[in-house]
């Protein structure tokens, strides 16, 4: 007896479920996306779960980070040193951080002088100093140490250029 193609697909459709290798793979599959789903779905309520060690890191960061204040300084227009005649200039908005809020007292009694000390160096400057951003930390550097000698026994923690444009 010939069989029918209704029987013929029914029979490959049974042989495709009894042949073990096909259903070790069906079932990779459907954990593979139990899987999936279960660890989107995890974190949803705590966010990160984190071990006590990392817990105690992000605490000390916040920390940290809720204690930083910010002094804007002057915006200032260099004249750098040029062989061209047109000569060129350098526009610099740079705030500075601390951590100490007794720092903030300094900083706006010695401004002008941590604003002379700043023009000083950056007119000694040339347009080729500023290219790259080796250039930009080595300047950056600069005007930390500059600065923090200005205001010690306070401590400035870092220099931060808002805008830099050299024309």
């Amino acid at each position: 007896m010939s069989d029918t193609p209704d029987q013929k697909e029914t029979q490959v459709k049974t042989s495709l479920f009894k042949n073990p290798i096909i259903l070790a793979g069906m079932g990779l599959v459907i954990v593979g996306l139990a899987a999936g789903l279960y660890f989107s779905f995890k974190g949803k309520g705590d966010k990160d779960v984190k071990t006590p060690e990392q817990q105690e890191l992000v605490k000390k960061e916040a920390t940290a980070s809720e204690k930083v204040f910010y002094f804007d300084m002057p915006d200032m227009l260099i004249n750098l040193v040029s062989n061209s005649k047109k000569g060129n200039y350098l526009k610099v908005s740079i705030s500075v951080e601390f951590t100490s809020p007794s720092a903030l007292e300094k900083l706006k009694i010695f401004r002008p002088r941590i604003v002379d000390q700043y023009q000083v160096f950056l007119r000694s400057l040339r347009v080729e100093e500023l290219r790259g951003s080796a250039g930009l930390e080595r300047i950056r550097e600069e005007l930390l140490r500059r600065a923090n000698i200005i205001v010690a026994p306070e401590k400035i923690t870092n220099v931060l250029f808002k805008e830099i444009v050299v024309q």
